[in-house]
């Protein structure tokens, strides 16, 4: 807390304050925003709490989806766990196989196959769904759905990719 003389006594500064130094956290650059510390901002400006939200809205997304058992287990983990609570935010937007509505045994037969995938990924009895069982399938099946796993047509040689650019 901060303490000030005001009246010749000490009070207590229940306000926020503003520090002015010589460091900056983000600044604007022809219209737009540049983050410098991006852990400052993640801690004060209410970050985690939208990656949060975005997290529990990708939990509903991945359920009404269908293909996963227990999407329960991510909800449990977003909280403790920024990292993959970001990675989880972005299935809503960008996920290619929800986009595509792309249907449950063709999901289920390409983590079978995948090079990555294979034996790492746990199914149902009936192998209808995903189960998650540990954090690398969690963050395995994240992948899947952001459509980050390529095979080149010319090699047949396996990628993991974030960045794609369409050329259809």
């Amino acid at each position: 807390f901060i303490v000030s003389v005001i009246d010749n006594r000490l009070r207590k500064i229940d306000n926020p304050l503003l520090l002015i130094n010589n460091n900056f956290q983000a600044i604007q650059v022809d219209g737009n925003i540049v983050v410098t510390n991006i852990n400052f901002i993640e801690q004060h400006a209410g970050y985690k709490q939208v990656i949060r939200e975005k997290a529990l809205s990708a939990c509903a997304s991945l359920t009404a989806f269908g293909c996963i058992e227990n999407v329960s287990y991510y909800e449990d983990l977003i909280e403790g766990d920024n990292s993959l609570a970001r990675k989880l935010s972005r299935i809503v937007e960008h996920s290619p196989v929800i986009k595509n509505n792309i249907p449950h045994p063709t999901i289920i037969a390409f983590c079978k196959s995948y090079p990555s995938l294979r034996n790492k990924i746990k199914f149902n009895n009936s192998e209808t769904q995903i189960v998650l069982h540990t954090k690398v399938a969690m963050r395995l099946i994240l992948k899947l759905f952001l459509d980050d796993h390529l095979t080149s047509e010319l090699t047949t040689l396996h990628y993991e990719s974030q960045a794609k650019d369409s050329v259809d």
